[in-house]
C-alpha cells in the first residue's frame, strides 16, 4: 500500500485563500459593527448620543467576528 503525502498549497493558492478570508472578515466585521451601532441608537436618546458618541470596542468586536466565521466554517 502506497502512502501519499499531503499536498501543500502553492503561494498563489495561499494568497487567494488569505484574500478570501480577509474579504469575509471585513464583511462580517462591518455587519457586526452595524448591529452594535443600531443597538446603541435604539438604547440611547439623542442627548446621550450627542454627549457620548458611538465607539466600537475593537477587541470584543474582533472576537465576535472570529466566532461567527468559525461557526460558519463548522457548518460547511
Amino acid at each position: 500500500m502506497k502512502c501519499h503525502g499531503i499536498r501543500r498549497l502553492t503561494a498563489a493558492e495561499r494568497a487567494a485563500r488569505d484574500e478570501a478570508y480577509a474579504l469575509r472578515y471585513d464583511a462580517v466585521y462591518a455587519q457586526a459593527e452595524a448591529e452594535e451601532r443600531e443597538e446603541y441608537e435604539k438604547q440611547f436618546g439623542p442627548t446621550y448620543r450627542a454627549k457620548y458618541p458611538f465607539k466600537t470596542d475593537g477587541v470584543r468586536l474582533h472576537e465576535k467576528v472570529i466566532a461567527r466565521i468559525k461557526a460558519e466554517q463548522a457548518m460547511e
